[in-house]
């Protein structure tokens, strides 16, 4: 538990945010102007679409969107977890937060591209009491028309490595083949990382990427060119997460 709670806020530090406040906290102590300077330009900077729009480039590419026809045939789909937010008990229903890694699962499915479509069972060791994302996509992929014998779920796991393994331990007890060919289906910003994890444990990987962020204006006119640098919330959450993938790379393939 206390290494799934660091391995979430310390990258926090490294983020916009985490670095205005360090210095912040910096100019309180020390009472020099330029680190206000600083932090302003910091804030300011990743808030606008310039940065962010970078940086989300930078993580999703090479990838595009593909076609249904285009994507080769395979022994299994896996759909990652991520596609919910966080359940809260006042809620009435289960709210999206990505539903792409989920329809384009079910439309590969229904496609006849694998047979098979395995959804792992992502949790929150903080939120231990609700159900893993798995057991409610399979109710909501009974009423897509997706049969019992079509679904299989993995053991629970915190991160992309733990779902990787579970897939990996899954398919051992109940598929015997010496290369495993599954579709991929995750964010784009995502998928680099997945994918690498996923070969690791000795899958033929084929790439699915959804959920696209970088969108860009089209529009070359003064307001076209306000919209770029006025700085946003939304900016800021794409520069963040962007950032996060970034260090997550990093960790994930220096070990």
């Amino acid at each position: 538990m206390i290494i799934y709670i660091l391995s979430k806020l310390l990258p926090l530090i490294f983020q916009p945010v985490g670095i205005t406040l360090l210095l912040l906290i910096s100019f309180i102590i020390f009472r020099k102007s330029w680190i206000i300077h600083f932090a302003t330009i910091i804030l300011w900077s990743f808030s606008t679409h310039f940065v962010s729009y970078f940086l989300i480039n930078l993580v999703e590419s090479p990838w595009k969107q593909i076609k249904f026809d285009s994507v080769p045939n395979a022994d299994f789909i896996v759909v990652l977890s991520g596609g919910l937010n966080p359940f809260n008990k006042k809620l009435i229903k289960q709210e999206w937060q990505d539903p792409d890694r989920f329809f384009s699962g079910i439309d590969l499915l229904k496609a006849n591209k694998a047979p098979y479509i395995i959804f792992t069972s992502g949790i929150r060791p903080l939120q231990s009491k609700i159900n893993p994302e798995s057991k409610i996509y399979i109710d909501k992929a009974f009423n897509y028309g997706i049969k019992d014998n079509q679904i299989m779920i993995s053991g629970f796991a915190k991160n992309t490595r733990e779902e990787a393994l579970r897939v990996e331990e899954l398919l051992n007890n109940k598929y015997q083949k010496e290369k495993i060919t599954i579709i991929l289906v995750t964010s784009a910003f995502h998928m680099k990382r997945a994918q690498k994890i996923f070969e690791r444990r000795s899958f033929n990987v084929i790439p699915f990427p959804v959920d696209f962020k970088n969108f860009q204006y089209k529009d070359k006119k003064i307001i076209g060119f306000i919209f770029r640098v006025v700085p946003s919330i939304e900016n800021l959450s794409k520069s963040s997460l962007a950032l996060r993938e970034i260090m997550g790379r990093f960790i994930y393939f220096s070990f």
